[in-house]
């Protein structure tokens, strides 16, 4: 047995619902039923069991999620207790847990896991360009603080479908996901798809950078289009996107760091029946609109019509400029010596 994943990412956040992956291998020469369980104490010194059953097969890898709640005081050395028991199913549906064939102790310093501050947030980003998110991260003398009265926000990036849970409760610690370089028809018939949907009816933010080129989320087999904001996606070609400089940066005349001048885009139309919740321009520009939003139980996804994604844009967005227009914050992005600066003003 081996913990292949603490936390999505490998963050934990304090006092937060989180998913644990392990890999577990069999020796037995026949399948059997296993109750995987995880074991966290809590400040007060009470110890909460989280149980789930699956099938072991005979030399071969199975991965399991499990979720729990982490204490509020945990930290890089406290040690996570995972254990396996065989299970045996009785006539009413339940199990009887039998003898104990395997244990695993982990802390997350030993897992090269993080430990982010309680009051600090997460937003993940699937796709290895943090598109300009990363200025929301700011370390003055070390620590990772926001200089502008919100809560510090810790950048999740380069994740992958292959990597999300299979239960909303292992998203709870992430306030928004940034899904920019996947396809979504990865999720197909998947309980990850179901997890990601509950998620963000419970309030959480998807935001979906959409690809220039290859846009696998107008596809009809896409298990997320019930979510998607009710908007006909119409890609537009040879289009100038120093029209949109304001939006993406505070450079405004772009003598040093020039747009592509000749770029594909998405707009889009949103038909004259749709209820307003279903698709609310956020954006609009010489293209039409470019961000549209539609609210999902208590959360929201937002489509961009913008590849932000793309080298030659990625580089130059500005989260003041640009993202804090989608993740409604009013957060300014500093420079190095400007942190360091504040750093004596706090």
């Amino acid at each position: 047995m081996a913990a292949e994943t603490l936390g999505v990412g490998n963050y934990l956040r304090p006092g937060e619902m989180v998913g644990f992956r392990l890999v577990l291998t069999d020796t037995l020469d026949r399948p059997r039923e296993v109750a995987v369980r995880l074991r966290l104490t809590d400040a007060d010194g009470d110890t909460t069991v989280y149980q789930r059953a699956i099938t072991l097969n005979p030399q071969r890898a199975v991965g399991v999620w499990l979720y729990g709640r982490l204490p509020w005081n945990i930290r890089p050395s406290t040690v996570i207790s995972f254990t396996v028991n065989v299970a045996t199913p009785t006539a009413s549906g339940g199990l009887e847990i039998g003898r104990q064939i395997g244990v695993l102790r982990v802390s997350p310093g030993s897992a090269q896991s993080t430990v982010i501050d309680r009051e600090a947030a997460l937003a993940g980003v699937i796709g290895r360009r943090p598109m300009g998110l990363e200025h929301y991260t700011q370390s003055i003398g070390g620590a990772i603080v926001s200089v502008a009265g919100h809560e510090a926000l810790r950048i999740v990036s380069d994740l992958t479908p292959a990597g999300f849970p299979d239960q909303w409760e292992g998203w709870a610690g992430f306030e928004t996901i940034v899904w920019s370089q996947a396809d979504p028809n990865e999720l197909e018939g998947d309980a990850r798809a179901s997890a990601l949907i509950e998620w963000v009816n419970r309030g959480g933010q998807l935001v979906i950078v959409l690809p220039s080129v290859a846009n696998p989320w107008s596809s009809p087999r896409n298990p997320l289009a019930s979510i998607l904001p009710r908007a006909e996606m119409e890609r537009v070609v040879d289009v100038n996107l120093n029209e949109y400089r304001a939006l993406l940066t505070l450079d405004k005349d772009g003598a040093t760091s020039p747009l592509p001048t000749s770029a594909a885009i998405h707009r889009f139309v949103i038909p004259r029946d749709t209820e307003f919740a279903e698709a609310i321009p956020l954006i609009t520009g010489t293209q039409g609109c470019v961000v549209v939003r539609r609210l999902v139980g208590a959360g929201m996804v937002t489509l961009v019509g913008l590849d932000v994604s793309a080298p030659t844009v990625a580089v130059q967005v500005r989260s003041d400029a640009f993202w804090n227009r989608i993740l409604g914050r009013r957060t300014d992005q500093l420079t190095t010596a400007e942190a360091e600066a504040a750093r004596w003003r706090i």
